[in-house]
């Protein structure tokens, strides 16, 4: 039945487009006119014209504030019903329950055309003695706009709803520049970069456009690339309207491929319902919240970035009865990014720096700033995702490693050239010596952690601190009086011995 009424569709939509008598036909043929403008999703579109221009004869004028665009080329094609399937196709949806498709392809007869036009100054491009048919508009790919706009057919003429021939048409093609970006949250607020330790949970935050024609769509799902070194939580994910706290739950599903425990990297998809998309009619924007971890797998020193994607299919011209829908992708311009960072030290003695150390332990306090004093108190150190001091032990080679350390951030989009220059200084606590030494003087040295902090090859020498004991012990003055009675003692009985040698010595001298 659908090849009977799609052979009858292309048999009265021919009829209509014959040449026959020329006597109603215009001497020079018929015009299009193409207005090409960018409109994005916080501007109304006009409602489809009629054929005629814009603002005339009851049409809506182009919105306020579109942005009309030249140097966009489009292309004609004259077309007649084809007999196989090609890929241009006229669905008439005037009954959803039985669409019926009409194929074409380009007309080799003696009234065939072909043409291509630029858009001025005003957004138009004007095609002009058009002899009467049907004709598949293209715009061709331009770097002035992420997508051209979906094909379309354009009858000359265009009949009005009174039947009249309309020989000057104007058509409205939009393309609506919709975002999509993304941030990672501290403390509240929106960065593009920040530094974290293994172990810390970091916030994301995807804010995307919506359509104003969402309820058009085929298609609109947020794909979301997160960096190795990171897993991703997939029961921390919430779907909401930009501005409101009631989420979107029952609009969309969670596609994780990698739902392990032991993710690490991957990717995740929120998938809105296509049969559902008609409820997000009215939303500008929605936001999408999730948390990742950092793994002790991350990088050291290294950007970790994270890519978020827009995907959908959409209609672009008119009412939707013109156009196959087709598909884009959008993603932030300067994508997040996290890191995290390590510094490794070499424990000698201060005599000799090829003895390497074993056995020396090194805590971190963090050093807010240049001028930072050196804080006092029981809970100085830095501590790990456990609530336990970071500590580091000198192995038998002298080398202490500290991984996973934050340092730098958080920074905003306008700071991201300052990424490569992000640091922290910390104090490096000795906080016990190896047997046989005391601590060093002071007890502490001030060490930075940047970018070229840590290094896997051995070679660089340049990025490792020395730091040096001295053979000995500290005496305890406070608490016990072990040690310290003993010192007593000893000097008293050397100051008795001295006493008993002068006494002995003078009577000597005296006899």
């Amino acid at each position: 039945m659908k090849k009977v009424l799609s052979i009858l569709l292309a048999v009265v939509m021919l009829m209509s487009f014959v040449s026959i008598a020329g006597a109603d036909d215009p001497d020079n043929g018929g015009s299009l006119t193409i207005t090409k403008y960018l409109i994005t999703n916080d501007i109304t579109p006009n409602a489809p014209n009629d054929g005629r221009q814009a603002g005339t004869y009851g049409n809506p004028a182009i919105p306020v504030g579109a942005e009309l665009l030249e140097g966009i080329t489009f292309r004609i094609t004259k077309v007649v019903p084809s007999d196989t399937v090609t890929d241009w196709a006229y669905t008439d949806a005037s009954d959803p329950s039985n669409p019926v498709v009409v194929y074409y392809e380009p007309d080799t007869g003696p009234e065939a055309f072909s043409d291509t036009a630029e858009t001025d100054g005003d957004g138009e491009a004007v095609f002009a003695d058009l002899p009467r048919g049907l004709y598949y508009v293209e715009e061709l790919a331009s770097p002035l706009v992420t997508d051209p706009v979906a094909p379309f057919f354009v009858s000359m003429p265009t009949y009005l709803d009174d039947s009249t021939e309309l020989w000057e048409v104007f058509a409205y093609p939009k393309n609506e520049d919709l975002k999509i970006d993304k941030f990672v949250v501290v403390g509240g607020d929106d960065y593009k970069a920040n530094g974290y330790a293994i172990g810390d949970t970091v916030t994301w935050k995807i804010i995307a456009d919506v359509p104003t024609d969402i309820a058009a769509a085929k298609k609109y799902d947020i794909v979301d690339v997160y960096s190795q070194g990171l897993r991703f939580n997939p029961t921390s994910v919430v779907v909401r309207e930009v501005g409101e706290t009631d989420t979107l739950a029952g609009l969309y599903t969670v596609i994780d491929p990698v739902d392990t425990p032991d993710d690490d990297g991957g990717q995740f998809t929120v998938s809105f319902d296509p049969d559902k998309l008609g409820d997000l009619e009215g939303i500008k924007q929605i936001e999408i919240l999730f948390t990742t971890l950092v793994l002790d797998t991350a990088p050291l020193n290294e950007v970790m970035p994270n890519v978020v994607e827009l995907q959908y299919r959409n209609r672009y011209f008119g009412d939707g009865s013109y156009g196959e829908s087709i598909e884009t992708t959008r993603g932030p311009e300067i994508d997040p990014v996290v890191f995290t960072g390590g510094i490794r030290i070499y424990k000698h003695d201060a005599v000799n720096e090829e003895v390497a150390l074993q056995g020396a332990e090194f805590k971190l306090v963090a050093k807010p700033t240049p001028t930072s004093t050196f804080p006092t108190g029981p809970d100085i150190y830095l501590k790990d995702a456990s609530g336990n001091d970071v500590l580091g032990v000198s192995d038998a080679n002298g080398n202490v490693s500290f991984e996973g350390i934050p340092y730098g951030g958080p920074l905003l989009a306008s700071e991201m050239h300052l990424l490569a220059s992000q640091s922290s200084e910390y104090w490096l606590v000795e906080t016990a010596a190896p047997a046989g030494y005391r601590l060093p003087s002071g007890g502490w040295k001030v060490v930075t952690i940047d970018i070229n902090s840590w290094d896997g090859d051995a070679l660089a020498v340049k990025l490792t601190d020395k730091v040096a004991n001295v053979k000995g012990f500290n005496f305890p003055l406070t608490g016990g009086m072990g040690t310290l009675a003993f010192i007593l003692a000893g000097s008293a009985l050397a100051a008795a011995a001295y006493g008993s040698h002068k006494m002995g010595r003078k009577e000597r001298e005296l006899a």
